[in-house]
């Protein structure tokens, strides 16, 4: 339904103060602006739950980790998924 211009718009991800950087929903920490592949990320909890939704772009890959806990370490499982050569 959009064209491939709009996707790659809404998922640039504009430098700003703070901790995060912004664009339409999806943001990325100032760490993670060099790291590849590029992603960007939208998260969210409260008490004893914490989501995170991840897309790669330059991979065509998206990734969301549900958690029935209000702290994990979604990077590292992260990392561990986007290594995985998929089909």
């Amino acid at each position: 339904m959009l064209s491939p211009e709009s996707v790659a718009l809404m998922q640039r991800v504009t430098p700003r103060e703070g901790k995060r950087d912004f664009r339409l929903g999806w943001f990325r920490s100032h760490e993670a602006r060099q790291r590849r592949p590029a992603f960007v990320e939208h998260l969210g909890g409260g008490a004893g739950f914490w989501n995170v939704m991840r897309i790669y772009p330059e991979e065509s890959l998206g990734v969301m980790m549900m958690g029935n806990i209000t702290s994990y370490d979604h990077e590292s499982s992260l990392d561990a998924i986007v290594r995985v050569e998929w089909i």
